[in-house]
């Protein structure tokens, strides 16, 4: 399995798993030493892709590029649970399937930096 990342609700963070409990029902976390319960944390699994940078990305991500040097495109990395692949959006509309990203960028993750997706 690649490295996981966890956002933990009520610490508004996204950080590295390092054990699933789900006897106990939690995530632990790299460098914590705290048992974060399942139902207040949001898993986000690592795509196996990297940008540009060789940062993996990960369903979350609010990925940039920079088509020209006048238009930079922000685009968030979902994922279609159905089909298991990873794919981009932008505003909500299907863009690209996520495939060769060596041309993006990781800027940060809709759930600690969600304003970097309004313009």
């Amino acid at each position: 399995m690649k490295q996981p990342k966890v956002y933990v609700m009520n610490l508004n963070k996204v950080m590295l798993v390092s054990l699933i409990d789900y006897g106990k029902q939690g995530i632990k976390v790299i460098g914590d030493t705290n048992l974060y319960r399942l139902d207040e944390t949001v898993l986000l699994q690592n795509t196996g892709f990297k940008d540009k940078n060789g940062n993996y990305i990960f369903n979350g991500d609010i990925l940039e590029y920079q088509g020209n040097k006048h238009c930079i495109n922000k685009l968030l990395v979902e994922k279609d649970v159905e089909q298991e692949f990873y794919y981009l959006t932008n505003n909500g509309n299907y863009v690209i399937r996520l495939m060769n990203m060596h041309e993006y960028l990781v800027i940060g993750n809709i759930y600690e930096n969600k304003d970097l997706l309004e313009d």
